[in-house]
């Protein structure tokens, strides 16, 4: 499972998560979710069993389970989601990339199901020579760029990047808006994907167990479901050269594993 990383890459997501980007806004510390967001938990849970929201992907994917994500969570999360869905579709020898639309004057203008971003990503893929996104919250179909940055109110004052689903896309530093987009960073064979740390798998599963408690639709089901799957898609994508385990913590995480699933707990909130 050691494979030589693209140390870049690696610390383009960290600096993801130190200071740049969840689907709302900066954050000032990893273990944070922005304060532009009221994303604090009251403390209730209602642990009986609720109903899910149905997020169905495109038929001709196949038969994709992916009722354990919280999609249902729209305050946050666009990059541990497109994270989970890439790998649910490498464990299917599907390739995929990542798509990012951002505001060009970082205000709040995206929208989707009552909740507001200045920045949102999800997974992309080429079927029949054509790019076309992949968004469970916002359609079960396939979806043109054009027609993901419609549904979202990003017709205007946005730009959009593609990048490894592995670690996201972003610019490059420089005016977000006069760069246009490359779509030879898309990854199109699973020979050609970067493999996914095995420490941000990690963080991102913490942060979608947070996201569960967060949910009118938890339920410990769903949370066990989650765990489980991590560790299922983790060894389903390795034998892919997909698992990239290179890291400080990583023999913590790899010791952890060995005794069967296995996941952080949830992230604490601010």
């Amino acid at each position: 499972m050691r494979k030589i990383s693209n140390l870049s890459k690696q610390l383009t997501f960290v600096i993801l998560n130190l200071f740049a980007f969840s689907c709302q806004g900066p954050i000032e510390e990893w273990v944070q979710i922005l304060q532009n967001c009221d994303c604090d938990s009251d403390g209730n849970l209602d642990t009986e069993e609720a109903t899910v929201t149905v997020h169905p992907l495109p038929d001709t994917l196949g038969d994709i389970d992916i009722s354990y994500i919280p999609y249902e969570y729209v305050k946050d999360g666009c990059m541990h989601r497109k994270t989970y869905l890439a790998m649910e579709l490498a464990a299917r020898n599907m390739a995929s990339s990542a798509v990012q639309i951002e505001t060009c004057d970082n205000s709040f203008q995206l929208e989707s199901n009552g909740a507001n971003w200045r920045m949102h990503q999800t997974v992309v893929m080429v079927v029949n020579n054509e790019v076309v996104v992949i968004d469970p919250l916002v359609s079960d179909d396939f979806l043109t760029v054009d027609e993901w940055r419609s549904a979202i109110n990003g017709e205007d004052n946005t730009n959009v990047f593609f990048g490894s689903a592995a670690f996201g896309a972003n610019d490059d530093g420089s005016d977000k808006c006069d760069i246009e987009p490359d779509e030879t960073d898309l990854e199109t064979e699973i020979s050609e994907m970067t493999p996914f740390y095995l420490e941000n798998i990690m963080i991102g599963c913490s942060y979608l167990r947070r996201y569960l408690l967060e949910s009118p639709e938890y339920s410990k089901e769903r949370d066990d479901h989650l765990v489980q799957r991590t560790y299922e898609l983790i060894n389903l994508i390795e034998p892919l050269g997909l698992i990239d385990d290179l890291g400080s913590d990583a023999d913590e995480i790899l010791g952890k594993l060995a005794d069967g699933p296995w996941c952080p707990d949830p992230i604490v909130l601010p």
